[in-house]
């Protein structure tokens, strides 16, 4: 029964990929994981500095 449930799920996200595309950008390496991070997040205000 989990095969099913397991199979179902799994058509389930393949459908919803092909109605929905996604637009995000590959993320190879993690400087590419760091240069999205920075390019959408900003710290907050009473966040400090990092040392």
């Amino acid at each position: 029964m989990k095969s099913v449930a397991k199979r179902v799920a799994v058509v389930g996200v393949m459908l919803a990929s092909a109605v929905h595309p996604s637009n995000a950008a590959e993320l190879n390496t993690m400087n590419d994981v760091g240069t999205a991070i920075q390019a959408c997040w900003t710290p907050p205000a009473d966040a400090g500095t990092a040392t």
